[in-house]
């Protein structure tokens, strides 16, 4: 197998649904995942040894990219470092020089058995695997650990330059938002002499659904099951397809204590040991209306944030096309 490495950095409190990402990361034994954070609470949990953390501030790691830049950089709050994940294979060359292809990751994420997708045949034919920032892989050379600052010649799809000028997150390390611009793998998906393979095995859930919905696919799902290493989607008590991952975007989540590391279950606000609990969460009305209040909730406050950070100037800049006129 080649070797791989998954970087995710996280700043501030290590979430809890951690303990879940951490359980299935350690199940997939060949692939080595490297945590920066500056939470030294993530200390007291025994890891194994694909489990690879680095205690580091926000200031020293917002450093590495800025010694790769020739211009002053915007990397204000640590959300906004997923705009700068496509560099992670020029600014941490050293750590990864002995791999064969780097990745990034969230930790609001379930991994399923990723040897069954990414496979030695699937890593000899692309240069890209994947195409959403929750799990994406790229092939570890010069082209592509240089692929973000290539100067690309459509209107739609955004500069690292015009990026790394803003504090505001535009998704430039995957497909980027058609309000804003398009990112990296619409890049990719144009540029022939760059192969990617797309994600059509993900659950991507809907995060404004209370019951389990996917995006692009819109299937449906009662609970996730995490069993042996591998993750099911179950319907009507029957396991019905096998998924890379489970990406729990923008969903608050209750965690069981001492999970089960064999087999766990993942319903639309809980993770837990039992699967006649998880049954009772996705059936529970009072839940779901709980849910849709917060969802209401979040998604007014989102709206101010974004209107905080000028939103509507990057949706004239893409509509107007002006996403590349950055010297």
């Amino acid at each position: 197998m080649k070797k791989i490495a998954i970087i995710i950095p996280y700043f501030g409190k290590i979430p809890p649904i951690f303990e879940a990402w951490l359980i299935s990361a350690e199940s997939n034994k060949n692939i080595d995942f490297i945590i920066y954070t500056d939470d030294i609470s993530i200390k007291k949990y025994k890891v194994t040894d694909n489990i690879k953390i680095y205690i580091e501030s926000f200031d020293d790691f917002k450093q590495r990219f800025q010694e790769k830049i020739n211009f002053k950089i915007s990397l204000d709050y640590p959300y906004k470092i997923c705009d700068y994940r496509p560099m992670y294979g020029l600014v941490l060359s050293d750590l990864l020089k002995e791999y064969d292809f780097w990745g990034f990751g969230d930790f609001d994420v379930v991994l399923g058995d990723l040897s069954q997708y990414i496979t030695n045949d699937v890593l000899n034919s692309f240069d890209r695997i994947f195409n959403y920032g929750a799990l994406s892989l790229y092939k570890n050379d010069y082209e592509m650990n240089n692929l973000f600052r290539r100067e690309n010649k459509y209107k739609d799809c955004l500069s690292y330059k015009y990026v790394y000028r803003t504090n505001f997150s535009l998704y430039f390390d995957e497909m980027g938002g058609h309000k804003y611009g398009y990112g990296q793998s619409i890049v990719a998906l144009r540029e022939k002499n760059i192969k990617i393979l797309m994600n059509k095995v993900c659950a991507d859930v809907k995060p404004k659904s209370y019951n389990f919905e996917l995006y692009v696919t819109n299937e449906k799902y009662d609970y996730f099951e995490f069993i042996d290493g591998k993750l099911w989607g179950i319907k009507n008590g029957k396991k019905i397809k096998e998924f890379v991952y489970l990406h729990l975007q923008k969903r608050k989540i209750e965690i069981e204590n001492n999970l089960n590391k064999d087999a766990f279950y993942i319903g639309p606000s809980i993770i837990c040991n039992k699967e006649s609990k998880v049954i009772s969460n996705y059936k529970n009305k009072f839940n779901k209306r709980k849910f849709i209040k917060m969802h209401l909730r979040s998604k007014w406050n989102n709206f101010n944030g974004l209107m905080k950070q000028n939103a509507p100037k990057y949706i004239f800049n893409s509509l107007f096309r002006r996403i590349n006129d950055v010297k």
